[in-house]
């Protein structure tokens, strides 16, 4: 992958997740407008090695989603990543195009999903889109945040995909962080031990199975992960309605420990902290692009 350009498109939303990192979520109207994404796009010289990001906010909720899904897919043979919580996709408007993916959140069962969205029904709108996503030819990735409620729940990921037939493409495991709303919902934090325990448990039940991302989680939590290759680290590009394609060099971060200081693995760690890399299992580990 030789570019990553990602754009926030919107802020709207319709969950209200306890935990929800973004402090421009449902506090402005305004969006990058369909024109000023298109014109910022014919500059960028895409090939198809590139890959274009659009989030959110709830990007499905942009006025010109549909439009945007269209051009790209017209125009370009970029690949097309998608954030959506898949509440509001309207399927056969989507083109029918293995170059687009869509990453969808589940917080865990049915109640639980609602509640940590605060949309009740929430669950059942997407696990319906899942559905439908999976008889296109789009690409689904299914990514499960993990909280202290999931784990008091006894939620099990290979028998929640089985249960409910779901056949993702890659399955994203990752960290729900503290945040402030998170402290001001008073969301539990996660205990560290019944985390480490919940990602080595999930990793031996799947790892044979289906491609595996890890987000935001400590790399001594993953079994083997000495035997990894690190990929070619792409260059990020950041746009929102407040920014013009602004190049970063970092993503997601990882906290540091106290304890961490004197792990053999800090540095890869660290080296996760400032960029847009995440552990992969996919019949090896490496560390390449989310």
């Amino acid at each position: 992958m030789n570019n990553i350009y990602y754009f926030n498109i919107d802020y709207f939303c319709n969950n209200n997740c306890v935990f929800c990192f973004s402090s421009s979520t449902g506090t402005t109207k305004k969006i990058i407008t369909f024109e000023s994404l298109l014109n910022t796009v014919k500059r960028l010289n895409l090939n198809e090695n590139d890959l274009i990001v659009l989030n959110g906010g709830e990007p499905a909720l942009h006025p010109s989603f549909y439009d945007i899904l269209l051009f790209l897919y017209k125009q370009y043979n970029s690949s097309v990543a998608i954030y959506s919580n898949g509440t509001n996709l309207d399927i056969l408007k989507i083109p029918d195009s293995s170059r687009f993916r869509f990453i969808t959140p589940i917080h865990g069962n049915k109640n639980l999903h609602d509640f940590i969205t605060q949309n009740s029904g929430s669950f059942d709108k997407t696990l319906k889109n899942i559905y439908l996503l999976q008889q296109k030819k789009c690409k689904v990735n299914i990514k499960f945040i993990v909280s202290q409620e999931m784990i008091e729940s006894n939620f099990n990921i290979q028998d929640f995909l089985e249960s409910k037939k779901l056949f993702p493409d890659t399955i994203i495991i990752a960290r729900m962080n503290n945040t402030k709303k998170s402290k001001k919902n008073n969301v539990k934090s996660l205990f560290m031990p019944q985390f480490s325990d919940f990602i080595q448990n999930s990793y031996m039940n799947l790892h044979k199975k289906m491609r595996i991302e890890f987000l935001d989680v400590p790399v001594c939590f993953l079994p083997d992960f000495e035997k990894y290759n690190i990929q070619k680290t792409p260059s990020f590009y950041f746009s929102d309605y407040n920014h013009n394609l602004q190049k970063r060099n970092y993503f997601k971060k990882i906290r540091i420990l106290e304890k961490c200081k004197n792990c053999n693995q800090m540095n890869i760690c660290k080296s996760l902290e400032s960029s847009y890399l995440t552990p992969i299992y996919d019949k090896q580990w490496v560390i390449d692009c989310e």
